[in-house]
């Protein structure tokens, strides 16, 4: 009886020592780190109540106000819906975290007053989704597409600003080891790409803007399309860097590229060094003019076609480079059957020559006559056999 009474105290005892564990473990660490959403409501209760490297995975597409993260890094999976952040500051603002943008989706960041993605120090990732940078204003205001600064990074699929005034840059960078990735088109009405000292701007896609192309203050900027400005092309200052692996087109000339800000030396399409520094591609510097600032240089692998204006008269003569020999070729001499009234290689008049169409009458009427011909002789022959046979029989 005793030992059945210490059987039940050790049991019992034991079991006491296991929920005392248990309490002394925080419930934060029992709770699940991943929340989904169907909508903004369910969207809005993820958001506060995600940990830091959670995971908001959504299950329905749906319009949201603003995201901002400044203390705790998380993901969203998107899970293929559409995630469409609309706000009249910052669509999406990070500060010194990270948000990771899990596809397949699309998550569309647009701003009607500030910038549609801001990251100050911290990181936008994307893994296999479609983002969206799009701020659109009525006014002149200052705004961007994607502003990164203070080291911040961010990865979109496409940066787009509109205003009524030059203002409006689709992706605006500064501050050293700051960095922006855009794997499509960037368009703005002001300038396109504004990257200042020690940073870096890839861009897989082309380049458009009404008024500033690309601007490089001792910046890396690699574009893999095509750049088209509709006033200056590109400018590089201060050691700036700029690679185009397409074409850069503006309206004049004389605005292609601009070199420093000291100096502000104009390069045309045609002001290209040789040899160039970079093969397969045409290379603009300031190296060796006169200033304090470092040289920059601007790659461009394919010139703009020449500008075409439709012709008010007769074409003129085509010309050749000087220096340029063409040779000349001996084409063999053909006999064309001349018509009355024709002009010669030499201007005289051929009167004497019979028209085509009484060439073949003459031939038909040849042919004809000796046919029958012919058939008169075989006629002939055949009735002189017929009554020489009759006179034999007879």
């Amino acid at each position: 009886m005793k030992r059945t009474k210490k059987r039940v105290v050790s049991i019992l005892i034991a079991m006491a020592m296991v929920m005392a564990l248990f309490a002394v473990i925080p419930m934060t660490a029992l709770a699940d780190p991943n929340h989904t959403a169907a909508n903004s409501t369910e969207f809005t209760t993820a958001l506060s109540a995600v940990d830091d490297g959670g995971i908001i995975t959504l299950t329905g597409s749906f319009n949201y106000n603003s995201i901002f993260l400044n203390s705790k890094s998380f993901t969203i999976d998107l899970a293929g819906n559409d995630l469409t952040v609309e706000a009249d500051g910052m669509a999406i603002s990070i500060d010194g975290a990270t948000l990771t943008i899990k596809g397949p989706g699309t998550l569309s960041a647009t701003s009607t007053f500030n910038c549609g993605v801001f990251v100050n120090g911290g990181t936008l990732i994307n893994e296999g989704a479609i983002i969206n940078a799009i701020v659109t204003v009525s006014d002149d205001s200052e705004v961007a597409g994607v502003y990164a600064l203070n080291g911040g990074k961010a990865t979109v699929s496409s940066a787009t600003a509109t205003s009524a005034g030059k203002d409006a840059v689709g992706v605006y960078i500064d501050d050293a080891g700051s960095s922006v990735t855009v794997n499509g088109d960037v368009t703005a009405t002001g300038t396109a790409v504004s990257a200042g000292p020690e940073t870096s701007v890839n861009i897989t896609g082309n380049v458009k803007s009404t008024y500033e192309a690309v601007l490089s203050v001792g910046a890396d900027v690699i574009i893999g399309g095509n750049v088209v400005s509709g006033d200056v092309g590109v400018k590089a200052a201060y050691g700036g860097t700029v690679t185009i692996d397409g074409s850069l087109s503006v309206p004049v000339s004389n605005k292609y590229i601009q070199m420093g800000f000291s100096s502000d030396i104009i390069k045309t399409p045609s002001d290209f060094t040789t040899p160039t520094t970079k093969d397969g591609y045409y290379t603009y510097t300031n190296a060796g003019s006169s200033g304090q600032e470092a040289p920059s240089t601007v790659w461009v692998k394919e010139l703009p076609p020449p500008p075409t204006t439709a012709p008010t008269s007769a074409p003129p003569a085509t010309s050749t480079p000087p220096g340029t020999n063409v040779p000349q070729t001996n084409k063999p001499q053909t006999n064309v059957p001349q018509t009355a009234g024709q002009n010669t290689t030499s201007g005289q008049t051929v009167t004497n020559v019979p028209k085509t169409g009484e060439n073949n009458v003459l031939k038909w009427t040849a042919l004809l006559i000796g046919s029958m011909l012919l058939l008169a002789v075989l006629s002939v022959v055949y009735f002189r056999k017929r009554y020489s046979k009759s006179n034999e029989t007879r």
